[in-house]
């Protein structure tokens, strides 16, 4: 699991991602609430995969984040516990209304 911001995932991979599972972590920063996110992580080229996020979000924002929901999220190719989410559902649009990026415009993992 990883709760940084998608600029700190230097060689970031991005993927949609349907929310499984929030929950309340019972921690609050600065009055914005923690929570946890069991998400499916469906990448473009890739086998889907499961992962775990906590975020802090603004209470006004927590609506977006239900069960279901499609996001985008920021992942590390070769470590995908090292995920964040990249861009929040549009709350004016339809559940798929977050594309998937385009795999052509998306870097090549590294040679193992």
């Amino acid at each position: 699991m990883y709760s940084g911001m998608p600029e700190e995932l230097p060689d970031k991979m991005v993927a949609r991602a349907i929310i499984l599972k929030r929950w309340e972590t019972n921690i609050v920063f600065d009055g914005f609430p923690q929570i946890g996110l069991l998400v499916e992580v469906q990448p473009a080229l890739q086998t889907p995969f499961t992962a775990e996020i906590k975020t802090v979000v603004d209470r006004s924002r927590m609506a977006l984040l239900q069960n279901g929901a499609v996001l985008l999220v920021s992942y590390h190719p070769q470590n995908p516990a090292r995920i964040s989410i990249a861009a929040l559902p549009d709350p004016l649009g339809s559940p798929d209304s977050l594309e998937s990026p385009d795999p052509a415009t998306l870097p090549e993992p590294p040679e193992e």
